[in-house]
């Protein structure tokens, strides 16, 4: 089967499935569990093909990951196709034991296996550097200890994949730098787990403010 015939956009206006995510946003992912690919581009004019696949990409397992287990489904044609658990450049294990020794990946294997959202179709890789040569993926969640999280990445971004990122996307400017120049220079998106962003309360007051119905906020704290 042809890409063009399994994209997950039908580019009335010329888009393919990464530039509509572009287009769109990826901020919108970290609140709407994906929920933003099943709608249409009307800025665009592309059309969202609801029966074509996307793939998503799991880079770890910590913070708010589960938001993603819980919301996948509500997206037709949305799974995660593939999941990492380390990252091969570090010398640490996620839970801190020292990399180079034996590594249990089978135990990760029948726990991805068995959840809900795995299908039995996921297919399981000690370090994400692998994950990312071997699959063709079109988002990437990033959950690792927060320290890795900007190398991780960097690295999807350099194969033009967009993220969705723990917080911190970054622990030090230099990370952070260092990140952007990646981001910027792929032209992905990237966002991160925000997850009070669009709830219904949050978003109406986000949209009162921005119609100026209550003049010019102010902040105050302590």
């Amino acid at each position: 089967m042809s890409k063009e015939s399994t994209s997950r956009i039908i580019p009335a206006s010329g888009l393919g499935r990464r530039d509509f995510i572009r287009t769109m946003g990826a901020a919108s992912l970290a609140a709407a569990g994906l929920g933003v690919f099943g709608r249409p581009a009307s800025a665009s004019g592309a059309v969202v093909d609801p029966s074509a696949p996307l793939r998503v990409g799991m880079i770890g397992n910590n913070g708010h990951s589960y938001m993603v287990f819980q919301t996948i489904d509500q997206v037709p044609g949305a799974r995660i196709t593939a999941f990492a658990f380390e990252d091969g450049d570090w010398q640490f294990n996620t839970d801190g034991s020292l990399r180079g020794g034996s590594y249990d990946l089978d135990s990760k294997r029948k726990w991805v296996q068995g959840q809900p959202w795995s299908k039995g179709g996921t297919k399981v890789y000690e370090t994400y550097q692998e994950m990312l040569d071997k699959e063709e993926l079109d988002i990437v969640v990033v959950a690792l200890p927060y320290a890795r999280n900007p190398f991780a990445s960097a690295a999807a971004a350099a194969r033009g994949i967009h993220i969705m990122s723990e917080k911190p996307v970054a622990v030090n400017y230099d990370d952070l730098t260092m990140l952007e120049t990646a981001v910027r220079q792929s032209g992905v998106r990237i966002t991160a787990m925000f997850s009070m962003r669009y709830p219904a309360p949050y978003y109406t007051i986000k949209q009162m403010v921005a119609a100026g119905a209550i003049g010019t906020p102010s902040m105050a704290r302590g």
